[in-house]
Parts: C-alpha cells; sequence; structure tokens
C-alpha cells in the first residue's frame, strides 16, 4: 500500500497570526513609551512588564508562524506501519497500528479532531516530552477519549476523506496481523 503524505494549510491560520502580531507590536511599544512619560514607580515598571510581555509574545508567535511557513514536511504521513502526525505546534509523532485500539471523532468548541484510542495511553505518554504529558492529561480532564488528537483544520483535506483513509489503513493493518497470525 502506498502511503499517503496530506499537507499542512498554511493560508488562513499564517494570515490571522500576522495579523495578530500587527495588532500586539503597536500595542507593546504603546506601553513601553508611556512607561518613560510616568512619575509614579509602580505604574512605570507595570508598564514596562506589559509592554515587554507583549513584545516577547509577537517574538513567539512570529517565530512559530515562521517555522510553520518554511516547514516543508507533510502535516499527517498514513501508511501501513502506522500514523505520524506533524499538524500541530505539539505534534504527535509516530503511532503504530499495532498500539491503536480504536479511532474515535470529537467536536471539542468547534474544532474536528480525530482522535487515535491506544491499549495502553501510559506507553504512548512516557514517550512524550513532560509539557506534551502535562497536556495530554488536560485533554484527559476535558474528556477528550485519547491524549492523541489530530486536528483536522490544520490538514489540507475534508474530514469524511481523512476518517476514511485511516479506517481504510487501520483496517488493512488488522486483515494482515489477523493472516500472519492465521498463517503462522
Amino acid at each position: 500500500m502506498v502511503s499517503i503524505e496530506i499537507e499542512l494549510k498554511k493560508g488562513k491560520l499564517t494570515i490571522m497570526w500576522l495579523m495578530l502580531t500587527a495588532l500586539i507590536t503597536p500595542m507593546g511599544l504603546w506601553f513601553l513609551t508611556m512607561a518613560f512619560g510616568s512619575t509614579v514607580a509602580v505604574l512605570k515598571l507595570f508598564f514596562i512588564l506589559l509592554g515587554v510581555s507583549l513584545l516577547i509574545i509577537v517574538l513567539i508567535v512570529t517565530m512559530f508562524t515562521l517555522m510553520r511557513l518554511a516547514n516543508k514536511a507533510p502535516g499527517l504521513i498514513i501508511d501501513e506501519r502506522g500514523v505520524t502526525d506533524h499538524s500541530a505546534i505539539l505534534s504527535n509523532g509516530f503511532v503504530a497500528w499495532s498500539d491503536i485500539k480504536a479511532i474515535e471523532v470529537g467536536q471539542p468548541k468547534q474544532t474536528t479532531m480525530l482522535f487515535v484510542v491506544f491499549f495502553d495511553s501510559e506507553k504512548y505518554l512516557r514517550t512524550r516530552t513532560r509539557f506534551q504529558r502535562v497536556f495530554a492529561r488536560l485533554g484527559d480532564r476535558v474528556g477528550y477519549p485519547s491524549p492523541f488528537g489530530i486536528v483536522i483544520g490544520n490538514l489540507n483535506i475534508e474530514f469524511a476523506e481523512l476518517v476514511t483513509e485511516v479506517e481504510k489503513y487501520c483496517g488493512d493493518y488488522y486483515k494482515r496481523a489477523d493472516t500472519e497470525k492465521i498463517a503462522g
């Protein structure tokens, strides 16, 4: 079976992030200029902290936007071995079909997501960074069925088509595995 590579959407989201930075930058600079005009020490410190914080946010958002624009890798790869997800800032990476118990569709807060449910979620979480584990457990608290969620809005594919492809590849894996058990 040939692997499927699904590209990331870069247009609308990138423009939104760039507009956000264009709005926040003048605000940060304005707070810094207000700090120099203030005679009250506490107010001066407040304006400096707020201005610097806003400019740091702009720097981080700009860095992630440029990284996303420069990234030529596909957002999602589906092949006979499993699923490799690079669709979000906190990428899920590779998950083998043998670790996947089920595929579920969820729609938390107006975002359609495809959740991959594991036989052993803790095994998967041990391979993640501490930061990723914290976010995965937060998702568990709000009722997500799995720590592995693929945000469809970031991918250049229709939702129904993606579900069909993932189910097809997952089903083919289990058919091959069953055939190998019978033959072996």
